[in-house]
């Protein structure tokens, strides 16, 4: 069945990780009056496709025909959900023919406390930017790295993309993880290659120097995990 502006409308707001209560507050409808939108029972009023162009950056072609990208740059004045302010203009795009790119939200982990916030409650955060990056398996979001674990591989200011794991499971050993650990009562979010612990119920967080030992850290005191999809250099390169 071919997609309608009511199907692209819905997939833009899961794919960007809004509820319908923060994008019907932007149009100031009802989350009700949006419902039915999404769900086929109303039209797209022309008012409310105008706003969603300005305020999310909406591609025009995108959402009345389909036409890729869903994305045309950089939302307007008050595209961020939190402050009002407008997003920074988006990274360059690496170049993918005419693969599906993910829309991927880019947020900061500082801004939210920790990672853990992010992995539970998205859309409680505002994205500074959304990354549009072909051929990648699925992410559920982004972040700005802040520390220099992982250097000279990856620094601080570079991007990790992300897809959330269970803290609880089994992480595949020997892969990139973003990891939330409790320390102070505070959480603190570091990048690094995860391996069994030496100890019964604890992890070993590796940087990417092998010279350098490891730290173990108990299982109960990691509060969010998420494997490292991709990474990107911010300067400096690529995925």
């Amino acid at each position: 069945m071919k997609e309608k502006v009511n199907d692209r409308l819905k997939r833009f707001r899961k794919e960007l990780h809004l509820t319908q209560e923060s994008v019907a507050a932007r149009l100031g409808i009802g989350k009700s009056a949006l419902s039915m939108v999404e769900n086929g029972h109303a039209a797209l009023s022309a008012r409310n496709r105008d706003l969603l162009i300005r305020a999310y950056g909406l591609n025009p072609a995108w959402l009345d025909e389909g036409t890729e990208p869903m994305l045309a740059g950089v939302p307007g004045e008050g595209a961020a959900e939190g402050n009002g302010a407008a997003s920074p203009a988006p990274l360059p795009v690496p170049e993918g023919g005419a693969r599906h790119r993910q829309v991927i939200p880019l947020r900061e982990t500082v801004t939210a406390g920790g990672l853990s916030p992010l992995l539970e409650r998205p859309e409680e955060f505002a994205p500074e930017e959304y990354l549009q990056i072909p051929g990648l398996s699925r992410c559920d979001g982004a972040v700005r790295i802040h520390d220099d674990g992982m250097a000279p591989l990856l620094r601080r200011g570079d991007l990790a993309l992300y897809r959330a794991a269970d803290p609880e499971g089994e992480p595949f050993w020997g892969d990139m993880y973003l990891v939330g650990v409790e320390i102070g009562g505070e959480e603190t979010v570091a990048v690094r290659y995860l391996r069994p612990g030496r100890r019964e119920g604890f992890l070993e967080l590796r940087g990417a120097d092998p010279s350098l030992p490891g730290r173990e850290v108990e299982r109960k005191r990691i509060r969010a995990l998420a494997r490292v999809v991709a990474t990107l250099r911010i300067g400096g390169g690529g995925l």
